[in-house]
């Protein structure tokens, strides 16, 4: 009876002109739907050669449904909030007052609604402005500069689907050996993972992705400790699509993979396609960084 209901029923929109689906649970509902997912560090230093529209229009040609910039200080806020429509941002600046390095979150507003958000310091007081340090037989070294994650609990409008975004940008190396700025890096990412627990503590198992600039390669610490703790990195979990050179220093000599999309276990088989964005446009480098672009399907 279940199957005679629902070939009537499709007959009924097709003869009307309306669109129907019919999914596998029969419920022609919006279990299964793609959101598209980009990471940008945008470059904090000069808007040189009108470099701003050039990331404008990255950003406007694939469309995200959801974004995250790391680099972003109140003047890019700004281009980046006028300069799109039909997005709203989530999180503050690292320095005092909410100035300075947003890793900013946005999402499209006809899409989904925010249900909880923050943004935490990589260190020892994640909830205080603060600078991540370690001590090592009686050394205490210390990161470079202040470094944040953001997050956000979406709520997705059509289905009240929910799950969770984070993003962040991890140390450079700066002053400290390749070693120190290592275990910076890790103990930043362990902080990462403390809070975005202490999410899923209170709001559940939610599906999650990570977002951001790691500052290291593929084979270093911080990559390692993601994947470690239950973490897939979507470029090498793309049905389409393959890892490929995120960092370009805006030299044609220079390249590296910097920048990552992480998707939490309940979304390791929901990863169908991998971009990594051109790096320049009209002959025009874009920004230091190439944007990264995933297509997931949210269960």
């Amino acid at each position: 009876m279940k199957k005679v209901l629902i070939v009537l029923l499709t007959l009924v929109m097709v003869v009307s002109g309306a669109s129907f689906h019919v999914y596998a649970d029969g419920s022609g509902g919006n279990s299964g739907q793609p959101i598209t997912v980009m990471s940008f560090n945008v470059k904090v230093e000069t808007f040189k050669n009108g470099r701003d529209d050039l990331v404008i229009a990255t950003i406007q040609e694939n469309a995200p449904d959801i974004f995250g910039v790391q680099e972003a200080d109140i003047t890019w806020m700004n281009i980046l909030r006028n300069g799109l429509t039909g997005y709203a941002a989530i999180g503050t600046g690292r320095d005092w007052w909410g100035a300075g390095e947003h890793c900013a979150i946005f999402y499209r507003t006809d899409l989904f609604t925010p249900i909880a958000s923050d943004t935490r310091w990589l260190s020892a007081t994640p909830t205080q402005e603060s600078l991540y340090s370690y001590t090592e037989n009686g050394t205490t070294y210390t990161a470079n500069n202040k470094r944040i994650m953001t997050y956000v609990v979406l709520e997705r409008i059509s289905d009240g689907t929910r799950f969770l975004v984070v993003n962040t940008h991890l140390d450079n190396n700066g002053d400290n050996t390749l070693a120190v700025a290592e275990k910076i890096r890790q103990g930043q990412v362990a902080v990462m993972l403390q809070q975005i627990q202490g999410v899923l503590d209170v709001r559940g198992n939610l599906p999650t992705i990570v977002l951001g600039d790691f500052n290291a390669t593929p084979e270093k610490s911080a990559r390692a400790a993601m994947l470690s703790n239950g973490y897939f990195d979507a470029s090498a979990i793309a049905a389409q699509g393959t890892a490929a050179s995120t960092y370009n220093g805006m030299s044609e000599g220079t390249s590296a993979i910097l920048d990552y999309i992480f998707v939490s276990s309940n979304l390791a088989n929901a990863v169908a396609t991998y971009t990594v964005c051109p790096s320049k446009r009209n002959g025009e480098w874009i920004s230091d960084h190439n944007a990264i672009v995933a297509t997931i399907t949210i269960p």
